[in-house]
């Protein structure tokens, strides 16, 4: 039985609102936090059921999540948990703030939600259990599957999570390849969880050379060996810029083409501050600033698109700020002459507007007067209506069968 208790009693319209939900999981009620912009994040998947009711998880086990979403699974694990404890992150900074919330509603002191892309190096061989819940990229999934092999113990367990139509079968084959084997547990309502088990290991500490398995080609592959990075040679309309980028983030490994017909009508003029709002791997600040901005505010709610971006203005030492943030939280008190973005309109599958409709609301509060907001979208969505609520010139400056790039004044 679910139940959800709204703010003030009030319609959740605002993007911010936060809620809270009471919901059961394998035997215990766990009462969640969820807001607008997460993914599934007003509910308890089934593949969350099926992780909580046939893993193997022991009372005094040290166990590892990649995914936390808004954080119920690891609250009921961790009273489950008895001597144990269990360590969560995720991408998106919605669900690390959502989930600490989650686990602070329910008392979860055995838990955390960690800030960073990856728990290695600490966290070698130092994990009797890591669950995976299936991201949408595969090429994150193999680095996060590459990460769990080096996490577990001899002898313990992966379980993966994930929909049929959302890539649990290629996670499952990829498990396979990677730990030498992996099996179907459980289903339910088109979800499934799979199991896999790291190596036993000899006297001398080594994997049994009868149970490692020949690993597969693509653990070399840039962006999925731990610590490495995707490889990006872009050619823009300020020069070659060579920059990197990290599985999950969109268009990780090319220049996508709505970025690059907003990067054609980039226009900067002398003393000119800009925001890039869903920087992404930082390529439209980054132009901006080549393109002569004196200084550039890069912002993003993806972990691994501010990680990639930090990254990419350290090598090139520009001057700029990156920081990560849910819509323009954290960048509120600070203004600019030119706002510039790429607004994502989807959470997890399913099209929801909503943060990019808060990104347009709050982009006027941030400009100076007869500051200017570019944004390129998809033409079928119907941000001029949006735009038209907060600004009193708009127009439409490029299109393409695709996309448009639409300037607000």
């Amino acid at each position: 039985m679910m139940c959800l208790t709204l703010n003030s009693g009030k319609k959740m319209t605002d993007y911010y609102n936060i809620s809270e939900v009471a919901a059961d999981l394998a035997d215990t009620t766990i009462r969640f936090a969820t807001k607008p912009g997460l993914a599934d994040g007003d509910r308890i998947t089934p593949g969350e059921e099926l992780l909580a009711e046939l893993g193997d998880i022991p009372p005094a086990a040290r166990v590892a999540s990649f995914g936390c979403g808004n954080g119920a699974l690891v609250a009921a694990l961790a009273a489950r948990l008895r001597g144990g404890r269990i360590s969560a992150l995720d991408p998106s900074w919605i669900a690390v703030q959502i989930a600490r919330r989650t686990l602070r509603l329910n008392g979860a002191t055995n838990a955390e939600i960690i800030d960073g892309i990856s728990f290695l190096p600490a966290g070698a061989k130092n994990f009797d259990r890591v669950l995976i819940q299936v991201p949408q990229s595969r090429v994150l999934l193999r680095r996060w599957l590459l990460e769990a092999q080096r996490m577990l113990v001899p002898g313990g367990r992966l379980y993966l999570a994930g929909p049929r139509d959302g890539g649990a079968q290629a996670a499952i084959d990829d498990a396979q390849a990677l730990f030498g084997q992996a099996a179907v547990i459980g289903y339910r309502k088109g979800w499934r969880v799979a199991e896999a088990l790291a190596p036993l290991s000899t006297s001398s500490g080594e994997p049994a050379a009868a149970q490692a398995p020949m690993l597969p080609a693509w653990v070399e592959a840039p962006g999925i060996a731990p610590g490495s990075w995707i490889e990006l040679d872009l050619t823009t309309p300020f020069g070659r810029l060579q920059l990197v980028s990290l599985p999950g983030i969109f268009a990780a490994h090319k220049l996508d083409a709505g970025t690059a017909l907003l990067l054609e009508q980039l226009y900067i003029a002398p003393n000119t501050r800009v925001l890039d709002i869903g920087c992404g791997y930082g390529i439209l600040g980054i132009a901006a600033l080549r393109a002569g901005a004196v200084h550039a505010d890069l912002v993003d709610v993806d972990l691994h698109a501010v990680t990639a971006a930090t990254e990419n203005v350290r090598r090139m030492d520009l001057a700029a700020d990156v920081l990560v943030s849910d819509g323009l939280q954290a960048v509120a008190d600070r203004r600019y002459d030119l706002v510039v973005s790429n607004p994502p309109f989807h959470t997890g599958k399913t099209i929801d507007e909503r943060m990019a409709h808060a990104f347009i609301a709050e982009s006027r509060k941030v400009l100076n007067t007869d500051g200017r907001l570019l944004l390129v979208a998809n033409r079928f969505l119907p941000y001029q209506r949006v735009l038209a609520a907060h600004f009193s010139q708009i127009e439409r400056i490029a299109e393409t069968s695709a996309y448009h790039v639409l300037a607000a004044q």
